[in-house]
């Protein structure tokens, strides 16, 4: 418990105090960070832009492509680990909307990947993720946002390529978008020049933890206790609402496959009425049998042959036949006869 303790002092420094300071000395000794491009990534691999926005390149997979690259950045080789800015196709990345307790805002990191089995199909040292805040929710007692998950298989292979060619994670991005996501591994420190300064920092954070650890593991196991509890609740009121959501979707669903076979029906009068069009003076029709997809009507006439070129004539009905031989009534000399045929599309019940 200790040890969790202390790892989570470490996180929150590095968040709110190191990171900060080290930007500070970076700017300071060893001068802001130069941008030495852009790399887009997608499904089908990687497109890398210069950072005079001239010029550009396609990569295909950073294990065949990572001399490629460090050839055609090696004409600009001033100052000490350029940066390189991140853009991901939205392709690649899962968002949803999610809603926590108010209480998670605390330990908003650690909740997410706690939760991370639930809200995405993935483990969470599988991904990384960032959690975008709902401004219209604030001071609700739910934490209500976007969360963006990305796998890490898709984005290591190319973070390892740059820190092999020299080059530092700048800004990650989503194409089209300016919001910067926490979409990468966490840094250990600035520029080569500022790494000393980095190193004395970390001593005093190590002293510092040493006092207050006392004190924090205790405020750590009060919050856990009180977000356990509440997460709990949550997780319940969740998982009823997805069963709800779920018995919805199915009926909307059923409803949707009622409208469309409805659609792919034809009426039971339109059939009669093109009978009733088709059907010759001098032929009568004495029975009509209707199933699913096809139709069986027997009558008389002075010619019967002759209604198969005017009943497939029509576009409801195909392979129309005699179902039995003509034969000729012997009271009204007419020819009587039984004729089959399929439907073009099914009769609406």
């Amino acid at each position: 418990m200790a040890a969790l303790a202390g790892v989570d002092v470490f996180r929150r420094l590095q968040d709110q105090f190191i990171d900060p300071v080290t930007s500070c000395l970076a700017a300071r000794f060893g001068g802001a960070a130069r941008s030495s491009g852009k790399l887009r990534l997608t499904a089908a691999g990687a497109e890398f832009f210069a950072a005079d926005s001239e010029s550009s390149m396609q990569l295909g997979s950073p294990q065949q492509d990572g001399a490629k690259l460090n050839a055609f950045l090696h004409r600009d080789t001033r100052g000490d680990k350029p940066e390189v800015e991140i853009e991901i196709d939205p392709h690649l990345v899962m968002i949803r909307q999610v809603r926590l307790p108010s209480a998670a805002k605390r330990n908003l990191v650690d909740v997410l990947g706690y939760e991370m089995d639930r809200l995405s199909p993935f483990e969470a040292d599988q991904v990384y993720y960032h959690f975008t805040p709902d401004p219209e929710q604030q001071g609700t007692d739910w934490l209500a946002g976007q969360l963006t998950v990305v796998q890490k298989q898709r984005l290591d292979p190319w973070y390892q390529m740059l820190s092999e060619l020299g080059l530092a994670i700048g800004r990650v991005t989503l194409v089209d978008e300016n919001l910067p996501l926490m979409l990468k591994p966490r840094q250990s420190g600035v520029a080569r020049s500022g790494r000393s300064a980095t190193m004395l920092l970390w001593l005093a954070v190590l002293l510092l933890s040493v006092v207050t650890a006392g004190g924090l593991v205790w405020q750590q196991r009060q919050i856990a206790i009180d977000l356990q509890h509440k997460m709990q609740a949550a997780r319940e009121q969740a998982a009823e609402s997805m069963r709800l959501e779920e018995k919805l979707s199915a009926r909307r669903k059923a409803i949707g496959m009622v409208s469309a076979q409805r659609q792919d029906y034809l009426a039971v009068s339109d059939i009669l009425l093109e009978l009733t069009r088709l059907i010759p003076d001098g032929s009568w029709l004495q029975r009509v049998n209707l199933n699913s997809d096809s139709l069986l009507v027997s009558g008389v006439s002075d010619q019967a042959s002759a209604l198969i070129a005017l009943l497939e004539a029509s576009p409801m009905f195909v392979s129309v036949r005699f179902k039995s031989p003509v034969v000729r009534d012997r009271r009204s000399g007419k020819e009587k006869f039984d004729l089959t045929m399929n439907l073009t599309q099914g009769p609406e019940s």
